[in-house]
């Protein structure tokens, strides 16, 4: 049952790296909780270790599923003549220095 509550949903990495503005709401979020210096640094610290352990686990999940969605590559005298290795094609040559 809903008690008033907003809920903001944070896109917080980017490319293996915390956005700044995520860092500032953070900050935010921190300066409103107060208390010592000590407690507002172990409150980013938590929050910190659950945004990152969130992503490793959304990550994993994405990689479960594309690896459960992709198709085996079957090689060998029994598999289907559409299937098997793809030629690399050329190599390019390389400059002279």
């Amino acid at each position: 049952m809903p008690q008033g509550d907003a809920f903001f949903v944070l896109c917080h990495e980017s490319g293996g790296h915390m956005g700044d503005s995520a860092h500032d709401f953070l900050g935010m979020i921190i300066d409103s909780a107060g208390g010592s210096a000590s407690d507002r640094m172990a409150f980013k610290v938590y929050a910190l270790q659950r945004l990152h352990a969130a992503n490793f686990r959304g990550v994993s999940v994405l990689h479960a599923a594309a690896i459960n969605l992709r198709p085996a590559i079957r090689t060998g005298p029994g598999a289907p003549p559409e299937c098997g290795l793809l030629p690399m094609g050329a190599t390019r040559p390389k400059p002279f220095i």
